[in-house]
């Protein structure tokens, strides 16, 4: 009898030591990464995967807030639109449509005031990650899996 619960305290104690250290160990994966991806973030993932990038100029779109810049990856064309915090790239991709094509255009006082409808020359596909939103215009399989590994999925286009 004291066996068997010394042995159910024993596994107790190594449950919770083993509950303890996974938990430990995703918030020290989570704190190593520190800020939040950005435009100097992407270009070293991209590189890092072996793709050939080269920088671009700025670039503006009146549907996005803030001045972009475009990336050649592997001969694809992108737009990084880099924010100045995580809530600003999440309150930008909330005033996406879920194809890509509508953007909700918002007052300077912050209430909606209609939207841009944009005829892409081919499928959008825009991703985010920390304080980026990454446009994609175009069908290449091997960029959109790249973008998809360093970003996630998609969060709007076709």
């Amino acid at each position: 009898m004291k066996r068997s619960l010394f042995v159910m305290a024993l596994l107790s104690l190594l449950l919770f030591v083993v509950a303890g250290l996974t938990a430990c160990g995703s918030r020290f994966a989570q704190d190593t990464k520190g800020d939040p991806m950005n435009y100097h973030d992407l270009v070293a993932k991209l590189k890092a995967s072996g793709a050939k990038v080269m920088p671009g100029g700025d670039i503006s779109q009146p549907f996005m807030d803030v001045q972009g810049r475009t990336l050649a990856v592997d001969g694809e064309q992108l737009q990084v639109y880099e924010y100045a915090s995580m809530a600003d790239a999440n309150q930008q991709a909330a005033r996406i449509s879920p194809d890509g094509t509508a953007f909700t255009v918002v007052s300077s006082s912050g209430m909606p005031v209609g939207a841009t409808q944009v005829d892409w020359v081919r499928p959008p596909h825009l991703y985010k990650a920390g304080r980026v939103i990454v446009i994609y215009i175009g069908t290449n399989n091997a960029v959109m899996h790249l973008l998809e590994g360093i970003l996630g999925k998609q969060f709007a286009g076709m």
